[in-house]
């Protein structure tokens, strides 16, 4: 058993806590994105921090029948654990089970911020019209918006109260998001469960298909 932490001094914490409670797993100081080689390869790879695709020494250091279980995360919704079986020909596949909302990898984080990056004096940003409310694909429907973040991955969202004309707003870095909405109501609401990935390492990161 290996257990990796980017953090030296969560390294040295979770280290004497194994080894009071009798465990004796190597706990190495790295950055966990890289896997950790020289023990590989792993029947398991568990990570407690999410991802937007899948690092490809994971899938390289994982045997063929073995599992990965990863939070999963979108610029749209961090919502949803993957959970795949390593696969002969290098790929992995599995369902995405509710729930796992951890943390961003650092390496996979975009520093964007609405006031800053987005609204700016002088700009004029592409304007559309839509009787779908706001809160049915930005509320609290987790399913349909982990529907949205899988359909539309580059897109983000950032609700404004601070406006004049409006009691609220969301703004949208993107204008796709109504037909993945009326995607997900035309297939019948899907839950988390019967949204099933396959990845495929490429060589710079994973590709991404979503199957209902």
């Amino acid at each position: 058993m290996t257990s990796l932490d980017v953090d030296p001094g969560l390294t040295r914490h979770a280290r004497r806590a194994l080894q009071a409670s009798g465990q004796q797993p190597d706990v190495v100081c790295a950055d966990g994105a890289g896997g950790w080689r020289p023990n590989a390869p792993y029947d398991r790879i568990i990570a407690t921090c999410s991802v937007r695709t899948v690092p490809l020494p994971w899938l390289e250091q994982t045997v063929t029948g073995g599992l990965l279980v990863i939070p999963w995360d979108t610029p749209w919704c961090n919502f949803g654990t993957l959970i795949a079986t390593k696969q002969a020909d290098g790929t992995a596949e599995g369902v995405l089970a509710p729930y796992g909302a951890f943390m961003l990898m650092r390496a996979q984080r975009v520093d964007v911020e609405l006031h800053r990056d987005v609204l700016r004096d002088g700009q004029n940003p592409a304007l559309s019209v839509t009787e779908l409310s706001p809160w049915s694909v930005a509320g609290t429907d987790l399913d349909a918006q982990l529907h949205i973040g899988l359909r539309v991955p580059g897109t983000w969202h950032a609700w404004d109260t601070e406006v004049d004309a409006a009691h609220t707003r969301l703004w949208l870095a993107d204008d796709e998001v109504v037909h993945a909405y009326e995607g997900y109501v035309a297939a019948g609401r899907p839950g988390v469960p019967r949204h099933r990935l396959r990845i495929s390492p490429d060589g710079s990161g994973t590709r991404l298909q979503v199957a209902l």
